[in-house]
């Protein structure tokens, strides 16, 4: 015979019952941590996010030789890297990205072999 949703079981020869769990009552919810206000910016500064600041980050200057074209370029900003695979050719290239599927390059520079994609880019064709 079956008590079913209860479990029933024999513990040293004697039937025994699970307790019945519908009849306690639900756990406390946890307290609720809530983040400090924000403070208003200092007088003088200003926030901006329009560009983003490792664009704007100068690297020491050096010499990047793209594998795709065979081509070198100036690299002292990621602009540059990007601008180069923006404006010229470049039909050979490493690989496909697994999520948009355009192209991947590969460059060397100062650091090895470095890769070069952005999926907005690429979807939107502005990267040739």
């Amino acid at each position: 015979m079956s008590n079913f949703p209860y479990q029933v079981s024999t513990q040293n020869g004697h039937r025994a019952q699970a307790p019945a769990t519908r009849n306690r009552p639900p756990p406390p919810p946890p307290p609720v941590q809530r983040p400090p206000p924000p403070q208003p910016p200092s007088p003088g500064t200003t926030e901006h996010d329009a560009v983003n600041q490792r664009f704007l980050e100068r690297l020491e200057p050096e010499q990047a030789q793209c594998l795709s074209c065979g081509g070198t370029f100036s690299k002292e900003t990621i602009a540059e890297v990007i601008r180069h695979y923006a404006d010229a050719p470049h039909p050979q290239f490493y690989s496909a990205c697994l999520y948009c599927g355009g192209k991947c390059h590969r460059y060397r520079d100062g650091k090895g072999i470095q890769v070069y994609h952005d999926c907005y880019r690429s979807t939107n064709k502005l990267d040739q």
